[in-house]
């Protein structure tokens, strides 16, 4: 439950954590 939690009133909050994520992603992904 600690992601909805972390999603109420915290959308600027959230949607850069979402972003680093798909970064680290992609970046892992090209890596290999």
């Amino acid at each position: 439950h600690k992601m909805k939690v972390a999603q109420q009133g915290k959308g600027p909050l959230v949607e850069s954590w979402t972003e680093i994520l798909i970064k680290e992603f992609w970046s892992d992904y090209y890596s290999k």
